[in-house]
């Protein structure tokens, strides 16, 4: 019975032992998973930092680009503005021209009638007076 009870005995301290050095070996497992885990996190956010500069310096410039852009549009957009105005204004101009260039040959019509019916009138008269003297 003492033998018996020596084996288990001895049996249940090299299970002990057996658990004891999987416990330690999970133990150090676990220390080095966390230690990993710490190491990988740092590096997730050494890698976001540097991402966030590297996006900023990209960006910072691209945004001075565009502000030039955006100024260089409006100054278009302005001298456009101008431009049509001149445009416009050279239009009414012509338009007035043309009217008053009508106007000035309906008048030298009008005068080139009357001249007409003068010398009609004349020439009548003239041949009325020849008429009258003979």
């Amino acid at each position: 019975d003492n033998e018996r009870l020596r084996e288990e005995r001895n049996t249940l301290r090299e299970e002990a032992e057996e658990l004891r050095e999987r416990a330690d070996a999970a133990s150090k497992e676990a220390e080095k998973k966390q230690e990993l885990l710490s190491f990988v996190q740092a590096e997730v956010e050494r890698l976001k930092t540097d991402m966030a500069e590297r996006e900023e310096a990209i960006a910072t410039p691209l945004r001075t680009q565009l502000t030039a852009a955006e100024d260089q549009l409006a100054s278009v957009r302005a001298s456009l503005a101008e431009a049509v105005s001149q445009r416009d204004a050279a239009v009414r101009e012509r338009d007035a021209s043309v009217a008053r260039a009508e106007a000035a040959e309906r008048q030298v019509a009008a005068t080139e009638a009357e001249m007409r019916e003068l010398l009609t009138e004349m020439d009548r008269q003239r041949k009325a007076a020849i008429t009258f003297a003979q």
